[in-house]
């Protein structure tokens, strides 16, 4: 198995994409609480991945017949 060598570019971008995930986990986390919903996590989530305009590998995704992540 090779190396890859990376850009600096690409190691740019792959921090700013790390950077978003963090941002989103945070989000997510801190929408979560007794009596808080999946939906409001979800939303949580999607306002960061809206706000540095970003977007989910998951949109769309369906396991069979069952959409991903469970509607």
């Amino acid at each position: 198995m090779s190396i890859s060598i990376r850009t600096q570019g690409e190691i740019d971008a792959i921090e700013a994409a790390g950077t978003v995930c963090v941002e989103a986990i945070e989000a997510g986390f801190t929408a979560a609480g007794v009596g808080a919903t999946t939906a409001s996590a979800c939303e949580a989530i999607a306002d960061v991945l809206s706000e540095t305009r970003a977007r989910s590998a998951y949109p769309g995704f369906r396991d069979g017949d069952r959409p991903f992540p469970a509607g």
